[in-house]
């Protein structure tokens, strides 16, 4: 409700009609016309962040999914969630035509003993791609760390976010939070 949620309506909450279901599953229904006709276009929204969350995937029909935060969530999620949809859902009999499928995911990058470097950084499985967002800070002609005008999602944050966010941490928490590098952060 908090974050995963509050992201995706900032983000596309004026995305055509939005018809929302409450619990047991928090669902978000929208329709919208993408100039090629209706699209309905259901989402919903599951915390996957321990290993008996896996259950809540069984005869789970979906064609894409994001995953917020991947570094925390167990190794085995992304596995069970690849096998719910790539070519599963819509079926055949409902869709002759080849639609794409997929996951999408995103993440601060773990320390590199953790599963998403060994699997993603050492030895990506075919299919799969890994994409490294320009850095929060850079460094100055002076060597200075200056906010990285590249930076992801740089048009909505302060002029000074990535280098107030780095004041006081340690060396590891810059590195991981505002570098985009793999590192140990503990809390």
């Amino acid at each position: 409700y908090s974050t995963t949620l509050q992201s995706w309506l900032s983000w596309f909450g004026d995305l055509g009609d939005i018809y929302k279901r409450q619990k047991p599953i928090l669902t978000y229904e929208h329709h919208f016309n993408d100039g090629n006709g209706i699209v309905e276009l259901e989402l919903i929204f599951l915390a996957l962040d321990r290993e008996d969350d896996i259950r809540k995937m069984k005869s789970l029909e979906v064609t894409f999914a994001y995953v917020n935060e991947l570094s925390e969530v167990p190794q085995g999620v992304l596995p069970h969630l690849a096998g719910r949809l790539n070519g599963r859902y819509p079926s055949k009999q409902f869709c002759a035509e080849p639609y794409w499928s997929g996951i999408f995911c995103d993440t601060n990058p773990p320390d590199t003993d953790h599963w998403i470097h060994k699997t993603f950084e050492l030895n990506c499985p075919n299919g799969y791609r890994i994409f490294h967002q320009p850095p929060g800070l850079i460094k100055d002609e002076n060597d200075n760390w200056v906010q990285n005008p590249m930076c992801d999602n740089n048009i909505n944050l302060t002029n000074n976010y990535y280098t107030r966010l780095a004041e006081g941490q340690s060396k590891d928490f810059v590195k991981v939070y505002c570098l985009g590098e793999y590192g140990s952060v503990g809390f």
